[in-house]
């Protein structure tokens, strides 16, 4: 007699309820831990992007140099009224040439600077301004070496820290005005009847401390080069040509707010937090550096105060102290180039304050 035995049926393989929705929760506690880690790891990862691109723009900006007698690209300035004749700023007694003239010969980074300047939106221009046709071009070969990588994720149109919308994203790498040489009557320069005069462009060889001169700024956009900041803030800069360009002046030579972590270098309770921006040197190195009073502006709610005066006189009373820290861009940069070391008191006659 034969027995067939019944096959027991086989329990149906399976996840209960309860166990998935336990799984799914261990899944969103690990991406809860874990994104944020990737999302400083893309930080730093940005902030390595614009170090490295800064320094190949700096290092052509030299190549440059070396094939013009050690003389980096021109740049024009924007602290003097556009119909000035500029000879006696130029060395040349022969020049009668204004300053609007020589802000044409700008071209390293985009040609005719000042017929597009004040254009609220580039992409609407036909043709959209492009630093491939630059003077500098031939030496960067990338037109993203003209650009931080933050400033490039700030799409055109986008308001900044004064409610402007963004005008560009062809550049916000720009230059010191102390790529001219300083001069000034205070230190009884030849040429100069004010207390800062940009000079002609300053070779290589004889910055005094080249280690310490800015040869390029990664920029504030909404403060100068994309944003038409137009303000009456602590100082204001009503008549100055803040929009797409790279014209500055030494107060204007805002450090951008990109990378790390935001905070202040200046125990000042009316000086705005910022981040760090990217410098390029004369000697060819490139480093961060946070700014001092960013947006050359005060924090919200603040007591109206004219920041310059208050920091210089601050200066004066205590070389030493904070004031010394907000003044360092300015400080250091004339040092580096002159080799001058800067008293209180000749820091405020530079400055016009005295």
């Amino acid at each position: 007699m034969h027995v067939h035995a019944i096959p027991r049926r086989r329990k149906p393989y399976g996840f209960t309820l309860i166990e998935l929705l336990v799984v799914v929760a261990i899944i969103a506690l690990l991406i809860s831990i874990l994104l944020p880690s990737l999302s400083k790891a893309r930080e730093q990862a940005r902030t390595s992007l614009c170090l490295s691109r800064i320094s190949q723009l700096n290092k052509a900006m030299l190549l440059y140099a070396d094939d013009f007698d050690e003389s980096p690209p021109f740049l024009a300035q924007g602290h003097r009224n556009m119909d000035e004749i500029a000879n006696k700023y130029h060395g040349n007694p022969k020049d009668s040439h204004d300053e609007l003239w020589y802000w044409y010969q700008e071209t390293w980074c985009v040609p005719n600077l000042p017929d597009i300047c004040y254009v609220p939106d580039w992409t609407a221009l036909d043709p959209t301004p492009t630093s491939r046709d630059g003077s500098l071009f031939s030496y960067t070969r990338f037109e993203n070496l003209y650009r931080c990588p933050e400033f490039e994720r700030i799409a055109v149109g986008q308001t900044g820290y004064l409610g402007e919308p963004k005008t560009q994203n062809v550049f916000n790498y720009t230059r010191s005005v102390l790529g001219r040489k300083l001069l000034s009557n205070v230190l009884d320069d030849d040429g100069a009847d004010d207390e800062l005069c940009p000079g002609p462009t300053l070779k290589v060889s004889q910055a005094y401390a080249p280690a310490g001169l800015f040869m390029i700024i990664d920029e504030q956009w909404d403060f100068h080069c994309a944003g038409n900041y137009d303000g009456d803030g602590a100082i204001p800069f009503r008549g100055f040509p803040m929009a797409a360009e790279t014209v500055n002046t030494l107060i204007a030579d805002a450090i951008g707010s990109y990378h790390g972590v935001s905070g202040k270098i200046v125990d000042y309770d009316f000086i705005i937090p910022s981040k760090s921006g990217s410098i390029a040197y004369y000697d060819g190195h490139a480093a961060l550096y946070q700014d001092p009073w960013p947006w050359r502006n005060v924090m919200p709610g603040s007591a109206s105060i004219d920041l310059l005066t208050t920091l210089v006189n601050d200066f004066m009373a205590v070389p030493q102290g904070p004031a010394a820290k907000a003044l360092d861009p300015l400080l250091l940069s004339i040092y580096a180039q002159r080799g001058i070391g800067l008293t209180p008191n000749l820091v405020a006659a530079l400055l016009g304050l005295m």
